[in-house]
């Protein structure tokens, strides 16, 4: 009993942490962070609710360019400080949308999620829908929706009132919630319930145990704003707001460590900052939401970005909250060894989501080896130029691209493991969920000096069936070699490599020894002569997906295996020669 009690003291420490480092609700007392922990040692009642819906505007057509928000109603059951309960909308049909060519239903168009936390089974909430002044429903594409900047959104669409009514008996029940519009339409696709308490997790890796907690004493440091001198984490951290590690700052992480990710934070690199994360097998290092075990999803924070001076093929801003110019004048390094980034992917705009690891320009001063993404909103690693070399990198559960490679990105990449979750376990795809994207400039192709040539060998890509996913799609004058590739069960297709229309160089990527899934065509444009693969795979290329699965989303006791099988017809990255890499540091449960 002692030894429960001293957990439950280190979560309601990191719980206080995370209330009081954000700006709680207007209407409650100062103290509101305190009482909150203080509640958490009596087992408050929560539950968290995951509700997917679809936007409609008077004349039911999808509102691709739009923003709900959600505030309590007038039976206010939100916990206290929740900030930013809204999501854009998602846009999937890219022309212009009528009744019959809108996909709602069974796609993405008008999609949005709202994830919030509530403290009874019956309440009330308002929401209130906005659009762009920048566009329309029913004129422009994807692209343009995507460049909408989100101070736009202040168009009045309406207001609705909700009302939720759990089921304990019947969780995933989207009738626990009613929605009353006026002049549009809300449609609720699924609406999920998480009861605090329910964290059923059989037999946990090292990684879970590590991310959940469980090796953490004491209460976690705060980090904010800027560091700009040396500082290391033995135990545990929490991050709020963006965190920069700039100006000849460092930041060691100790093996075992947790970093805990607020709700929109991140952590920065750039200007002579430095992050060493060096964890090992038996003590990997995790960054993670703040949020309890259980009630953790993609984009509960932002992620870690590395701004370097490499090369890229056009100067521009990051992504985020604070966008910070690349490529830099003074180089940063992170160093990432048995290391799990995960729940991160914060939405800043239309589209502009963090990523697990976004790389900007950075060198091969910094380094990744043995690094997990998993459960991320966007992609999991993305690189705009540099060249920072990675191996044995795992990508697990995101909801968009797995490997994005671009702007001139040459680095080299080697034991690499893509494996998309069922879409049952939760989460929004993206339009495009790609095992590898890769563009080769910018500009949707323009011109440049060089373009992006990674070399890429040994590598697994997993899909799920997803709509709109291919293994690989290369695109704007991209070239490098990939070699010792497995491709499985990507619903689109195994590859697509589309010519150049930009203006730049063909798009020419050199592959051998590639495999797809029979079946599944691969679209291959006249530029890529030096473009090939061979779909012959005809079941699942590896040992077993284990608890990767609709009805367990990794948390029964089965854990994946990715060892190639010897029927395959190439090692990709479970080579059975080199050991299972993967195995006990890394994590699976979907939430």
């Amino acid at each position: 009993m002692k030894g429960i009690f001293k957990k439950g003291l280190i979560a309601a420490s990191i719980a206080a942490l995370s209330l009081t480092t954000i700006d709680c609700k207007k209407d409650k007392k100062d103290d509101s962070g305190l009482l909150l922990a203080a509640l958490y040692f009596l087992n408050q009642t929560e539950y968290t609710v995951t509700m997917t819906a679809s936007l409609l505007d008077s004349s039911g057509i999808a509102v691709r360019d739009g923003k709900v928000s959600l505030t309590a109603g007038a039976t206010d059951v939100l916990v206290a400080g929740q900030t930013s309960l809204s999501d854009f909308t998602a846009c999937e049909t890219n022309a212009p949308v009528t009744t019959s060519n809108q996909k709602t239903t069974n796609g993405l168009d008008g999609e949005f999620v709202l994830n919030f936390k509530v403290n009874a089974i019956t309440g009330t909430f308002n929401l209130t829908a906005l659009g762009s002044t920048g566009a329309s429903p029913t004129v422009g594409t994807c692209d343009n929706v995507a460049a909408l900047d989100p101070s736009t959104f202040t168009d009045a669409i309406g207001t609705a009132v909700m009302t939720l009514n759990i089921n304990e008996a019947d969780l995933t029940n989207k009738n626990q919630a009613t929605i009353t519009a006026s002049g549009f339409t809300i449609n609720i696709k699924s609406l999920v319930v998480v009861k605090k308490g329910t964290y059923n997790l059989v037999s946990p890796t090292t990684g879970e145990n590590v991310c959940d907690g469980k090796l953490v004493t004491g209460t976690p440091e705060v980090l904010t704003g800027d560091i700009t001198s040396a500082k290391t984490i033995s135990n545990s951290a929490i991050l709020s707001g963006t965190v920069t590690v700039k100006s000849g700052g460092s930041l060691t992480i100790s093996p075992g460590a947790v970093i805990f990710g607020n709700r929109g934070s991140s952590l920065f690199i750039q200007d002579g900052g430095s992050v060493n994360a060096t964890g090992t097998a038996a003590a990997p290092i995790c960054f993670t939401s703040a949020q309890n075990p259980g009630s953790r999803y993609p984009s509960d924070w932002g992620g870690i970005v590395i701004i370097g001076n490499g090369s890229a093929t056009r100067s521009s801003n990051t992504e985020g909250t604070t966008p910070q110019s690349y490529p830099r004048t003074t180089n940063a390094t992170l160093t990432l060894k048995y290391a799990i980034v995960e729940f991160a992917g914060n939405e800043v705009a239309p589209g502009d989501e963090l990523n697990g690891v976004s790389s900007y320009a950075a060198t091969t001063a910094s380094n990744y080896s043995y690094v997990q993404i998993h459960r991320g909103l966007d992609d999991g690693f993305e690189w705009w130029g540099g060249n920072v070399a990675g191996d044995h990198l795992l990508v697990s559960g995101g909801l968009d691209d797995d490997f994005d490679m671009d702007e001139g990105f040459s680095g080299t990449l080697s034991t690499l493991i893509g494996v998309k979750y069922p879409t049952t376990c939760g989460g929004s795809p993206s339009t495009d969920p790609h095992g590898m994207e890769m563009d080769g400039s910018d500009t949707s192709g323009a011109a440049r000096s060089f373009y992006t040539n990674p070399t890429v060998s040994k590598f697994t890509l997993i899909g799920a069936d997803i709509t709109g996913g291919y293994g690989q799609r290369y695109r704007e004058g991209m070239t490098g070699t990939f070699t010792n590739g497995l491709i499985w069960n990507f619903n689109t297709g195994n590859v697509l490599c589309n010519n150049n229309s930009g203006g730049g160089a063909n798009t020419n990527p050199t592959t051998s020894t590639l495999f797809g899934t029979s079946g599944k065509s691969s679209t291959i444009g006249s530029q890529c002569t030096n473009t090939a693969v061979t779909a012959s795979i005809t079941a699942l290329p590896i040992t077993s997906l284990g608890n990767i699965t609709s009805d367990s989303c990794g948390f029964s006791a089965s854990k994946p295996d990715f060892t190639t099988l010897s029927s395959a017809p190439a090692t990709g990255a479970g080579a059975s020669a080199d050991g299972k890499w993967w195995a006990d540091w890394t994590v699976y449960r979907a939430r």
